[in-house]
C-alpha cells in the first residue's frame, strides 16, 4: 500500500496555493492595506478531496518586523510591507505539504497562507496615514499605514463569507515566527470570529518558533525588548488589537504597572491567557533569537536598518558553528536556552489539559515547514508525530501527555 500511496503523490500532482487579493480593500474604503497602502491578500488551496471539505489548516506567515517609522518606509517596498510583488501562487513544505507522507494528517485539508504585508504581527491600527520624513540617517521621504489588525480581520470575514470557512468542523491555526507571535496573540480573537463556541469547532492553535523573549543581548542591553516596545506603541497595540485579556491584566492587577502592557506582544506574558488549546513548536536554541535577541546591537532611533543581528563581537562565527564559540559564549547561549525554558514553563504552567509543545535543541527557525518536520526528534518522536498526537487526541488530554523537551547543550572544557 506504501507504493500505491508513492504513485499517487507522484503523479496526481497537488494543485499550488493561489493567491487572492481583496481588492476591495484600499485606504479609501476599509482602510484594510499593507503598510504601502497596497490590498492585502493571502493564498488558498481548496481540500483535495470531500472528506476533509470541512477541515482547514490556516498558516500566518511570518517576517520580522519594523520597528520605527523608517524602517517601515524601507519596508514597505519590499513583499513584506506591499503585496505588488506576490506571485500568483505559492508553496509551503512541511506541515503545510500536500504529499501525505510529509504531512499525512494535513494534507488535503483546505489550505490558507495569510500573507504578512504590516509589519506587527497584525496587530498595529493607527487610523490616519503616518508621514514619514527622512532622518539624520538618511531614507526617504513617504507614507505608511500601520492596519495589520484590520487585514486580519478582513481576511477571516472573506473566508467566512466566500470560501466556506463559516462551515468547518475541524480548524488549526499555525504560523512562523512574526506569524507565529500573531498566532498567540490573537488565537483566542479568531476563535471569536469563527464563533469557534458556538459551533463546537474543534478549533486549536500550533505556534512555531514564535516564542520570543523579552531578554537583553549578551552586553545586557534590552536591545530587542526595547525594539518590541517601539513597535506596540508606534502602531498603536492595545486591548482591541492582541489578547484582551492580557492587556487587562496589566491595566488592572496590582501586580502589574498598566504602561507595561506593551509586554503583551511577547507570548510568555500573552500565552497563559489563551484559552484555546495551543501545541507550541520552537527551538530553546532558535537562531533567530541568538542572532537578532542575545547578540544584537541597538540603532540610532530614526535609523533606516531594521536591527543589527549578530552584530556582539565574534557573533557570527560561534552563531555558525558551536565549537568557535568562546566559554562565555558557550554560557550565554546556555543560559538563553535556561531563560526559554524557565519563560515558557511559567507560561504552560497555566494550561494543565489540552495544550503541549515540542521544544527542540537544534539551532534553526521554522524548521517545521521544512523536511525538519520529519526528521527532528525529542525521544524517538518526530514533529510530525507529536503534533498529529494532540491533533488527533481530546483537549481533555493532560498537557503532560503531549510535552516533548529539548536536551541541554554541554559546555564546552574550562581549559
Amino acid at each position: 500500500s506504501m507504493l500505491v500511496v508513492m504513485q499517487l503523490s507522484d503523479t496526481c500532482a497537488a494543485e499550488p496555493m493561489r493567491l487572492q487579493l481583496l481588492t476591495n480593500d484600499t485606504p479609501e474604503t476599509t482602510g484594510a492595506v499593507c503598510l504601502d497602502g497596497s490590498s492585502p491578500g493571502f493564498y488558498f488551496r481548496p481540500a483535495s478531496d470531500p472528506e476533509n471539505a470541512k477541515r482547514w489548516l490556516i498558516y500566518i506567515k511570518g517576517g520580522g518586523w519594523c520597528y520605527e517609522p523608517q524602517d517601515c518606509l524601507q519596508r514597505s517596498g519590499t513583499i513584506l510591507g506591499s503585496s505588488d510583488g506576490w506571485a500568483p501562487t505559492n508553496e509551503l513544505g512541511g506541515m503545510m505539504s500536500t504529499d501525505p507522507l510529509v504531512s499525512p494528517s494535513f494534507y488535503a485539508y483546505n489550505h490558507v497562507s495569510i500573507e504578512y504585508c504590516d509589519g506587527a504581527s497584525f496587530s498595529g491600527d493607527v487610523d490616519s496615514p503616518v508621514q514619514v520624513a527622512a532622518g539624520t540617517h538618511g531614507g526617504a521621504n513617504g507614507t505608511v499605514y500601520f492596519r495589520g489588525h484590520r487585514i486580519l480581520q478582513r481576511i477571516f470575514e472573506v473566508l467566512m463569507d466566500d470560501y466556506g470557512l463559516d462551515s468547518a468542523t475541524d480548524v488549526l491555526l499555525t504560523g512562523c515566527s512574526a506569524g507565529g507571535l500573531a498566532v498567540y496573540l490573537h488565537c483566542d480573537e479568531v476563535a471569536e470570529m469563527l464563533h469557534a463556541s458556538e459551533r463546537q469547532l474543534n478549533y486549536r492553535c500550533a505556534p512555531g518558533s514564535g516564542f520570543f523573549l523579552e531578554h537583553s543581548n549578551a552586553a545586557h542591553q534590552p536591545v530587542y525588548p526595547d525594539q518590541m516596545q517601539q513597535v506596540y506603541q508606534m502602531q498603536n497595540l492595545s486591548a482591541l488589537t492582541v489578547n484582551r485579556r492580557c492587556v487587562q491584566s496589566f491595566l488592572t492587577s496590582h501586580a502589574h504597572q498598566p504602561a507595561d502592557a506593551w509586554k503583551c506582544v511577547f507570548a510568555a506574558h500573552t500565552y497563559p491567557f489563551v484559552s484555546w488549546p495551543t501545541f507550541s513548536i520552537n527551538s530553546a536554541y532558535d537562531i533567530w533569537q541568538q542572532s537578532c535577541i542575545l547578540t544584537a546591537v541597538p540603532v540610532p532611533e530614526d535609523s533606516v536598518s531594521n536591527g543589527q543581528c549578530s552584530a556582539l563581537p565574534n557573533s557570527c562565527a560561534c552563531l555558525a558553528d558551536p565549537t568557535q564559540c568562546s566559554l562565555n559564549q558557550t554560557l550565554a547561549i546556555n543560559g538563553f536556552a535556561d531563560a526559554f525554558m524557565t519563560d515558557f514553563g511559567k507560561s504552560l504552567a497555566v494550561h494543565p489539559v489540552g495544550h503541549g509543545a515540542f521544544l527542540y535543541s537544534c539551532q534553526t527557525h521554522c524548521a517545521f515547514q521544512s523536511a525538519f518536520w520529519n526528521q527532528f526528534t525529542v525521544n524517538g518522536m518526530t514533529m510530525q508525530q507529536a503534533v498529529t498526537a494532540w491533533w488527533t487526541t481530546p483537549s481533555t488530554a493532560p498537557t503532560a501527555h503531549h510535552l516533548h523537551l529539548p536536551c541541554h547543550r554541554p559546555s564546552p572544557p574550562t581549559d
